[in-house]
């Protein structure tokens, strides 16, 4: 670490450490393939799962874990860790959990907008802009809300599960693939996995928040 570092007070340093874990976790989903919202579920919950594995915010465990998503050293990693109190540190992993789980919602709403903005979905761009209106106004839940963009997107009377599994079977077992409707599926998948990340990790503020600016207003200016 060097001199200035350890000149730097436990804000800065709380600053520093949940830029580097986020913004190594966002190098790491640049380099996937796969919807950022279900890397951001899946690296969410590894990060409670190494929490909850440890004996403390100290543990040499969990500071092996953030330190290799941080791309900080294991040594000046753990030096940094150490200028902070435990209370400290439980709120730097919690505005980590929080910033991954925004930029995670954030980036699957533009993914719906930018879907939606195609001549084929004006019909399904509309339903689902009055559900978000109508959530904004207080008619209804987060969950609901995404229950019902869900249905517009993935029509319950085709894509229920027994549809998706006989896609998987044809696919595994006679290599007869259909992978634009696979993907359908798996999109679908990948949107209540998004869900999750609404339910567990944001509040509702932040969700009217999101919804305002990177679905209401996106799909607005298509009308």
């Amino acid at each position: 670490m060097s001199e200035a570092s350890l000149e730097k007070s436990p804000k800065e340093i709380m600053n520093d450490l949940e830029s580097a874990i986020f913004g190594g976790w966002y190098r790491f989903i640049k380099r996937v393939d796969g919807p950022i919202w279900d890397s951001a579920y899946w690296e969410v919950t590894g990060i409670e799962h190494a929490v909850n594995r440890s004996s403390s915010y100290n543990d040499p465990n969990l500071i092996d874990y953030l330190s290799q998503w941080s791309d900080i050293d294991y040594k000046t990693f753990k030096e940094m860790w150490s200028k902070l109190s435990e209370e400290q540190r439980a709120k730097v992993i919690n505005t980590t959990i929080h910033d991954i789980a925004t930029f995670g919602v954030s980036e699957l709403f533009n993914w719906i907008a930018e879907k939606l903005s195609k001549k084929k979905y004006k019909e399904a761009r509309a339903k689902v802009l009055q559900a978000a209106k109508d959530y904004l106004n207080g008619k209804m839940d987060e969950i609901t809300l995404m229950n019902k963009i869900t249905d517009v997107l993935w029509p319950p009377e085709k894509y229920n599960e027994k549809y998706c599994d006989k896609l998987d079977y044809l696919c595994d077992e006679a290599l007869i693939c259909d992978e634009k409707e696979l993907k359908n599926c798996d999109d679908q998948d990948t949107f209540r996995v998004a869900t999750k990340l609404i339910a567990k990790y944001l509040s509702s503020d932040y969700v009217r928040e999101l919804v305002e600016i990177h679905l209401v207003d996106r799909l607005e200016k298509l009308e």
